[in-house]
Parts: structure tokens; sequence; C-alpha cells
């Protein structure tokens, strides 16, 4: 493969990436957006104080400020992880399949997780 082709793969991945990066802010925007919207609903069902309500506002960038720092840890160590996985077993299906049983744990908690949870049928709108 010449340089000309590597550097076009090399940007067509670049682009990729940033797509990538947007849609997923674009997902995770509208959560934690929207708690304002329900806020008078969340309130009311929860018989809770206005100062409490509104501390609920605060409580995602909380979780950030406490989570980025291991977040940004494992962005870090993994790619070095896998590469090694790579180096060790000569090829990429071991690293995958790592990951690929990590996406699938993730699922599978994620499933449980909001198993048997519903939201009442209240909208705002009706």
């Amino acid at each position: 493969m010449n340089i000309t082709a590597k550097i076009k793969r090399n940007k067509l991945a670049g682009w990729g990436m940033l797509i990538g990066v947007l849609l997923i802010a674009a997902n995770l925007r509208a959560p934690l957006t929207s708690i304002g919207a329900l806020l008078p609903y969340i309130r009311d069902d929860l018989a809770i104080s206005h100062t409490a309500a509104g501390s609920l506002t605060t409580l995602p960038l909380l979780a950030f400020a406490a989570v980025s720092p291991f977040g940004y840890l494992i962005a870090a160590i993994g790619p070095v992880l896998l590469g090694f996985i790579h180096d060790i077993s000569g090829n990429w299906i071991f690293p995958l399949l790592i990951v690929g049983m990590i996406g699938v744990i993730l699922v599978v908690t994620g499933l449980k997780a909001g198993a048997n949870n519903k939201i009442a049928d209240r909208s705002p709108l009706t």
C-alpha cells in the first residue's frame, strides 16, 4: 500500500471517528437536558421539595465529574492492553472477542437494570 492510499484511509477513519463522536454526543444530550421539563412531574411523584427537585438537575454533572477520571483511565489503558494482547496472540481475533464479550456483558446488564421498570402513562400532552 502506498503512502497516498494510507493517508486517504487515515483521513476517512478520522472523519468516521468525528461522525461517531458527534452521533454519540447527540444521543447523550436529550436525557441530560430533558429533566428540566419533567421536573414538576418528578417532584409530584416523589413528593420532594423544590430544593431537592432542583438538586436533581446537578446530579448528572456531579456523576460526570466523579466518573470522568476513571473513564479517561480506561480509555487510555484499553487500547494499549488490546494492542498488547494482539502482539502476544499475533492476530486480532482474541482482542475482538474480548471487546465483544464486554459488549455482551454491557447489553445484558443494561437489560437487567431496565427490566420490570415501567413508566406510567401520564403524558402532559394528553
